[in-house]
């Protein structure tokens, strides 16, 4: 699934992915058994989802010939936006409106318990957090203006004014290993601000994942996501000042 730092005011959405041993599936009945936990929306009918592994330069781990994956899911739009999609082995639950940790995990606990059932599942083969954040503010007229909010060592080379005169746009990479199984991504981007015209914004997307095997029990599946979300916070923690967390009070 996907997650970033509890109740921040930046959050532009959170996602959540979850893989599972699967069995055929009703749209209508994924839509009207979301709609009983309290997850009430209309069915906009087949998304696809494509999917592109690339490793190395140029390297691909998908069969000789082919460029992409191709799923289709159906798909559950809430009545606030947030959305829900059931493919063949995983469902992926967005939200546009994320309210903070628990309330995300208490939707969460819903979902999967009627993905379970519709796909009889019984293994989680694996679960990813995802949350992409943006600080973004009408007074940002450069990179220079993020310097006291975010972490030097996030701004890298741009942390030296002398680089900002002729500025464009950045995307860094950074990777982490938690344990054996848990390990997070995060990129992030000093670009142009899509709210604010003609201001730079700090973006940061941040993955936490693991593909560890457990039993398709809603506890274990809560437990774990827990402990990815504790890892996504505290990278977002790492990212931000104190002044930033003072400023978006």
């Amino acid at each position: 699934m996907a997650v970033t730092s509890a109740g921040s005011p930046q959050d532009l959405r959170n996602v959540s992915h979850l893989r599972w041993t699967w069995a055929p599936n009703i749209a209508l009945r994924w839509r009207d058994a979301l709609a009983k936990k309290g997850f009430k929306g209309k069915l906009v009918g087949v998304r696809q989802q494509r999917v592109e592994i690339q490793v190395g330069a140029g390297a691909s781990l998908l069969p000789r010939g082919e460029s992409a994956l191709v799923r289709q899911g159906h798909q559950i739009q809430g009545e606030n936006g947030d959305t829900a999609a059931l493919y063949p082995d995983s469902v992926i639950i967005e939200s546009r409106s994320y309210a903070g940790w628990e309330n995300f995990r208490g939707t969460l606990a819903r979902i999967i318990d009627v993905a379970k059932t519709l796909r009889n599942a019984e293994l989680v083969k694996g679960i990813t957090l995802r949350f992409v954040n943006a600080l973004s503010d009408k007074k940002a007229d450069s990179v220079a203006y993020w310097k006291p909010y975010v972490q030097a060592p996030f701004l890298g080379p741009l942390a030296n004014d002398a680089l900002t005169k002729d500025f464009s746009h950045a995307l860094y990479l950074l990777t982490f290993q938690h344990g054996t199984n848990c390990r997070a991504e995060m990129r992030i981007g000093i670009q142009p601000d899509a709210v604010h015209s003609g201001k730079t914004a700090y973006v940061f997307d941040t993955v936490c994942a693991t593909d560890e095997v457990i039993e398709f029990a809603i506890a274990k599946i809560l437990a774990t996501s827990d402990e990815l979300h504790t890892m996504a916070s505290k990278l977002f923690q790492q990212v931000i000042t104190k002044k930033y967390h003072e400023k978006a009070k």
